[in-house]
């Protein structure tokens, strides 16, 4: 009787906690790599697909005369295969079915193929759909240029500018890898493919995509930005004027516009050097007798960046500048602040010289804990403001000398549940834990009455 009531606690034990149990199930359906039909198997060199809203890829979009037919090529084609990316069994690209060279215009071409989420997951960005990455193969690769990807309509990877010659791209002969870390939704999903062939007009022009999806639980926080880069985190072209990430809120009387300076000459060279991460910033004070120094005048310098916390566990926060990377500043650092209130700073390092503080030849780590006090009582569920306050010291030739700021820092916390979500894990997992409990139960059941026929 002790054994039986200890498998019957067992199930009991199990239930709950396989309905807390989200794992790493993947809850993603009807996701198709290039070329292949409705039941993932691979299409045939030469196969068409004809546009229709259930088909695994449509072309939406093309320029001037072609087809909205799409037709499969594999190597048994021979040109373009090689020199396009060769079969694998995974995969087949795809093109317009205008000839059999799938021939087209020059310009853009938009693929788009659709997928669900299923609302059994918390957040739907802990979905990740990726190709090439975390040492899988795949990707995405084709004639000429990629031009990018757009889940539901917004563009989340730049444009692929590697692999030119003065005749144009060849991202066809080998895969890029990808990754979309945020921007999904419940129920259906869209991804397109943007592809640009290259003139002259009416050549060879196709996709091919191979990739997959996962969970996670943690996630990078999408709106937090280095210094000086685009909405990609790509470094911003050198003297570009304003950062749409950063601004300048308090100035010693210069101003506020902000200039990125990214290589170029002097004052990159001391300041610490250009990498792919970020740039620097600074006043641009174009009336100035250096214009393009970021010349400020001696005093604080107070830039603000914004963040959002939607969709993240606040307490679980984590703001690192470290390792590689962290802030570095002309002259000194004097205080990071959390909405409003101070978590860093100041920074003392002088490098030994009594004129002022060198703090722009290196970074220096900085790190804001979520799950610790008085941290995490400052972020907000929401909105969030970090302030990097640099104090510019003064000139002892008088007048004006450069100042800026350059951050490097990764911030990543837990997803949290949001709208729409109704369960935490979907039924068969559930089920698996109870049909695993009542298999016991059954078999003591039996071998019991077994026992007592014997």
């Amino acid at each position: 009787m002790k054994r039986l009531l200890f498998v019957v606690a067992a199930v009991l034990i199990c239930l709950p906690f396989a309905a807390q149990c989200w794992g790493d199930s993947v809850y993603v359906s009807g996701l198709y790599n290039t070329g292949v039909d409705p039941t993932l198997g691979l299409l045939g060199n030469g196969a068409l697909i004809p546009y229709s809203p259930t088909a695994p890829y449509t072309l939406q979009q093309f320029p001037g005369v072609s087809t909205t037919t799409l037709m499969v090529r594999t190597s048994a084609g021979s040109f373009p295969i090689p020199p396009w990316v060769g079969d694998d069994g995974l995969s087949a690209w795809i093109g317009p079915a205008n000839d059999s060279s799938l021939d087209g215009p020059a310009g853009l071409y938009d693929y788009q193929t659709t997928f669900t989420i299923s609302n059994t997951i918390p957040n739907p960005n802990m979905v990740r759909i990726s190709g090439g990455v975390a040492g899988h193969g795949g990707g995405e690769s084709a004639d000429n240029q990629i031009y990018g990807i757009l889940l539901n309509g917004t563009q989340v990877t730049p444009v692929n500018y590697s692999a030119y010659d003065p005749s144009g791209y060849t991202q066809f002969s080998k895969f890029y890898p990808f990754s979309i870390t945020n921007g999904y939704r419940f129920g259906q999903n869209t991804l397109d493919f943007l592809v640009y062939n290259d003139a002259p007009s009416n050549n060879p022009t196709g996709l091919r995509v191979e990739m997959t999806s996962s969970n996670v639980s943690r996630g990078v926080i999408p709106t937090l930005f280095n210094t000086g880069v685009d909405q990609f985190g790509q470094p911003l072209p050198d003297l570009s004027l304003a950062d749409s990430h950063y601004q300048l809120v308090s100035v010693p009387g210069a101003t506020s516009q902000i200039m990125v300076r990214n290589g170029g000459g002097f004052p990159v060279g001391p300041w610490l050097g250009p990498d792919s991460l970020s740039a620097w910033i600074g006043p641009n004070d174009p009336g100035n007798q250096y214009p393009n120094d970021l010349n400020g005048p001696a005093g604080p310098y107070d830039y603000q960046t914004t963040f959002s916390l939607t969709g993240f566990d606040p307490s679980s926060v984590v703001i690192s500048g470290g390792i590689n990377g962290g802030w570095s500043t002309d002259n000194q650092g004097v205080a990071i602040l959390l909405n409003g209130h101070q978590v860093w700073g100041p920074n003392d390092y002088d490098d030994g010289d009594l004129s002022g503080h060198v703090q722009f030849t290196q970074f220096f780590p900085f790190s804001i804990i979520g799950n610790s006090l008085p941290n995490g009582a400052y972020l907000n569920p929401g909105s969030n403001t970090l302030d990097f306050i640099v104090y510019n010291d003064p000139n002892p030739g008088g007048g004006d000398n450069p100042t800026g700021l350059r951050v490097e820092m990764t911030g990543t916390a837990d997803y949290a549940w949001t709208a729409g979500s109704t369960a935490i894990i979907p039924e068969p997992l559930s089920m698996i834990f109870f049909g695993t409990g009542i298999v016991g139960v059954l078999g003591y059941v039996a071998r019991r009455k077994m026992l007592r026929q014997a």
